[in-house]
């Protein structure tokens, strides 16, 4: 069940996305380039938008934000976030939003 932009690892998954700061509005764009383009309504400065990121995947997954840890591109568009959740769980609510 593995996608080249999400990787189930034990306890946990991770996905690469590809986010778009500055937009009018968060939301789910589409799935290109091996990662997950999200626009989100936040500025990329002082972590506002990894802030912005991580609120707005906790809601859509209904999963806390104490879930969610960003692994890499803190300052960068191309971001690496884990989900310490249940791996089979969290990917069909991935797939889901992305229905």
């Amino acid at each position: 069940m593995s996608s080249s932009f999400l990787k189930i690892l034990d306890k946990s998954i991770q996905l690469y996305l590809k986010v778009l700061p500055n937009a009018p509005k968060t939301e789910i764009v589409c799935v290109r380039e091996q990662r997950i383009f999200l626009k989100l309504n936040a500025t990329p400065e002082k972590g506002k938008a990894n802030h912005k990121l991580i609120a707005f995947l906790s809601k859509q997954l209904k999963l806390p934000k104490s879930a969610f840890s960003l692994i890499q591109g803190e300052c960068s568009s191309k971001k690496m976030i884990e989900i310490l959740a249940d791996p089979s769980k969290t990917a069909e609510k991935i797939y889901a939003l992305l229905a």
